[in-house]
């Protein structure tokens, strides 16, 4: 991997993310992806990779610049939500982005404590 301090950090270049798609089997991830040519191309991952590659990108949406330098707020479109338990009782917060995607969040004890908190202020 090359230096990410670089601005000429060797990478292949996509200008655009524009749709994926899940295999018929469900083991595969698909991206489609845009090159700076207007080639399309595809990229594949396991699909087990979905919550490490929302986590990585997730690292450095706080990151990003616009050609002047400012900073880009990147953030997800929520709509809608969901409180539930997971599979050893903890709180699992879901996000739904668009109309079938989901986000769901393990909320520790600590957090689960201040959201109480915060929703039964008066």
């Amino acid at each position: 991997m090359g230096n990410p301090e670089s601005p000429t950090m060797e990478a292949e270049q996509f200008l655009s993310l524009d749709g994926s798609m899940t295999s018929q089997d469900g083991q595969l991830l698909y991206l489609q992806a845009r090159r700076p040519d207007g080639e399309e191309a595809w990229l594949s991952f396991p699909h087990s990779q979905v919550t490490n590659i929302c986590q990585t990108v997730a690292m450095q949406m706080g990151r990003g610049r616009d050609p002047d330098g400012n900073a880009v707020k990147d953030a997800f479109i929520a709509s809608g939500f969901k409180l539930g338990r997971g599979p050893a009782g903890e709180l699992v917060l879901t996000m739904r982005v668009g109309e079938t995607g989901e986000l769901s969040f393990l909320l520790t004890a600590e957090f689960a404590e201040q959201l109480a908190k915060s929703l039964i202020r008066k």
